[in-house]
């Protein structure tokens, strides 16, 4: 099989998790129905453990978006799924869910190498060939 990118699962997931941390000093300003601004929105990256997982797959750990303006919570939903199949401490599937829980977008690492191996897109939940 050819490799679809040498990057890790792990790095990637990594990437994009601080991005979305680090964003949570935004200066992005909704107004309430008053046109009073409530403050600025934050976003907060929460990575669950593998306990928190919400299947059966025993190695799935659920990573949360939680999206907030001052004290209320506007969005709180999961943004990611890892999986470590073998349980070697390195994701071998990644999965990004949309705001209804379908899968958007799945990376694998089938050699468990830490580096991808396949990307799989999805639309509503179903594969696009």
């Amino acid at each position: 099989m050819q490799k679809a990118n040498r990057v890790s699962v792990f790095s990637i997931a990594l990437i994009v998790f601080s991005i979305l941390g680090g964003a949570c000093a935004t200066t992005e300003k909704e107004d309430n129905q008053d046109g009073v601004s409530d403050g600025p929105l934050t976003y907060e990256m929460l990575s669950g453990s593998k306990q928190d997982g919400f299947s059966p797959f025993p190695s799935m750990r659920p990573h949360r978006l939680l999206v907030k303006q001052g004290e209320k919570i506007i969005q709180d939903r999961v943004e990611y799924v890892t999986y470590d199949f073998n349980d070697d401490g390195r994701n071998d599937m990644v999965q990004r869910l949309d705001s209804s829980g379908n899968v958007l977008e799945a990376a694998f690492d089938f050699d468990l190498d830490g580096e991808i191996d396949f990307k799989q897109s999805y639309v509503k939940g179903i594969k696009v060939e």
